[in-house]
């Protein structure tokens, strides 16, 4: 039997993924979506098809509640998001309309009882618009991670410092 592969092998796959679809389609995009893995070790991917705040709230809410009904015990977040670094004593900006925000695909992974896991590649565009390449993974300065897809599974791990997406 395959040995369980680490919330940080599951991250990291999902990275690679996105890479490899964005490799196959310039013009393509990463939507929202979660790998879910049961007690019983099966895996699955979930779409989260949100545009505005109120959608995203009210699939998040939907979410939380499929993974409390099918026993979800961990999960890998990933889609391609505006990423911005707040310079301290900069007052606080969503990264959307950060003036030096950048486009890149984010993963967050969570596992009750552990730190969170974070990763995130910057996207390269070329000329045309398309997509030449994912950048190198980036960290985020040490920022804390926080927000709501955090707290899909109870209880919501919390932890201080593991990065913010």
């Amino acid at each position: 039997m395959a040995e369980r592969p680490t919330l940080e092998q599951l991250a990291a796959g999902r990275l690679e993924a996105a890479a490899r679809r964005l490799a196959d389609d310039p013009f393509d995009q990463i939507e929202p979506h979660c790998l879910v893995e049961v007690a019983d070790g099966l895996t699955g991917l979930v779409f989260c098809p949100w545009g505005d705040g109120g959608q995203r709230r009210a699939i998040l809410s939907v979410l939380r509640r499929f993974m409390r009904e099918h026993g979800v015990r961990r999960y890998v977040f990933c889609s391609e998001a505006w990423l911005s670094t707040q310079a301290v004593g900069e007052a606080s900006v969503e990264p959307r309309l950060h003036p030096e925000r950048r486009e890149g695909v984010v993963v967050i992974g969570v596992e009750p009882g552990r730190p969170p896991v974070h990763r995130q590649r910057l996207i390269v565009r070329g000329p045309d618009g398309g997509v030449l390449a994912l950048g190198p993974e980036t960290d985020n300065g040490g920022a804390e991670i926080g927000g709501e897809l955090l707290g899909l599974l109870d209880p919501a791990p919390t932890v201080a410092g593991a990065g913010h997406a």
